[in-house]
């Protein structure tokens, strides 16, 4: 893996000639906003430096079973979510701290998960049983341990939110705080 991979978006303000994509860097979040016919894809890494990723877009793509960006935030406001393998996973787990060592006997603390959002006007009758959303605090390191003494593990890091909304055909579903249990409103 190199040092700085490229950005998965291309940084593009409107222009009179074409406005159809625009990528906006804010200080803490990244917004792409489309109208292009193929919507928005998001691959299986994605490499941006902002916080927060949040797409506008018709149409999007998931072309992976697995979306992983650890700790961070992600909200997809759409048309329809495509899962591009039949099934797909957005993990926005924190990581997970490292062992405790002689140098440094107490394990480190797992990071803070991110959280999503997602908004999906017309989705796929399966969606919800083909979409799995985690945001699971990252596990604590453990402590070192050694003949003289024994280091504390570290602190598992606090879990993220996760939300769907979903329009549906004379109903509206909305679907909150999935990260350990559902709780279904009409």
């Amino acid at each position: 893996m190199s040092a700085n991979p490229s950005p998965t978006f291309e940084v593009k303000l409107p222009t009179l000639k074409s406005d159809d994509y625009v990528a906006y860097h804010g200080t803490n979040t990244l917004a792409i906003m489309t109208a292009r016919d193929h919507g928005v894809t998001l691959p299986k890494t994605l490499n941006f430096t902002e916080r927060t990723l949040l797409v506008y877009s018709e149409v999007v793509f998931l072309s992976s079973e697995l979306i992983k960006i650890p700790g961070l935030n992600l909200g997809i406001f759409c048309n329809r979510l495509v899962l591009g393998l039949g099934r797909a996973c957005i993990d926005v787990s924190g990581a997970n701290g490292s062992s405790g060592t002689s140098d440094h006997i107490d394990g480190v603390g797992g990071g803070d998960a991110g959280s999503i959002t997602l908004y999906v006007e017309d989705p796929s009758p399966d969606l919800v049983t083909n979409l799995t959303l985690k945001a699971y605090g990252g596990d604590g390191g453990r402590g070192f341990s050694q003949a003289v003494g024994t280091g504390a593990g570290g602190k598992g890091g606090g879990g993220g939110l996760c939300g769907m909304n979903f329009l549906l055909p004379y109903h509206f579903l909305a679907l909150s705080s999935i990260s350990r249990d559902m709780t279904a409103l009409t």
